[in-house]
């Protein structure tokens, strides 16, 4: 699978693997940390290309990033499956969206709200709203 690829690639100190997953979704390998940005994992008949797994199937991933609240960037059925599969994930979200993240049953502690131009840290990994 595409994110056990990802966590045996060895990297430099300021390097970064890269996998589409199809539309806006990305997994990132860096500084020893799996980012998936925008997993839209659902089967939906708008998609370009297949899901390439399911949430459930997101084992080992540490951070995961939703820019905004559009279907293929916030996957409501996804979310709480990534949230399953890897119990110590963060979820990094606009400070709108915190509220509805949680309620898809992720919990509150485990989701950090950023604001437009803010910055949040996850271990290694800053991430910088823009």
């Amino acid at each position: 699978m595409i994110l056990d690829e990802l966590a045996t690639i060895d990297l430099g100190p300021r390097s970064v693997a890269l996998a589409w997953l199809g539309q806006a979704s990305f997994a990132l390998r860096l500084a020893g940390t799996t980012v998936l940005v925008d997993p839209f994992l659902s089967p939906h008949p708008e998609r370009v290309v297949p899901p390439p797994f399911a949430g459930a199937d997101a084992r080992g991933v540490d951070v995961v990033l939703v820019t905004h609240d559009h279907l293929d960037h916030l996957d409501d059925e996804a979310l709480p499956a990534i949230a399953s599969a890897s119990p110590d994930a963060a979820f990094v979200v606009h400070e709108e969206l915190v509220e509805r993240v949680a309620a898809l049953g992720i919990g509150r502690s485990r989701v950090a709200g950023v604001a437009a131009d803010g910055r949040a840290r996850v271990g290694e990994v800053a991430v910088d709203a823009v």
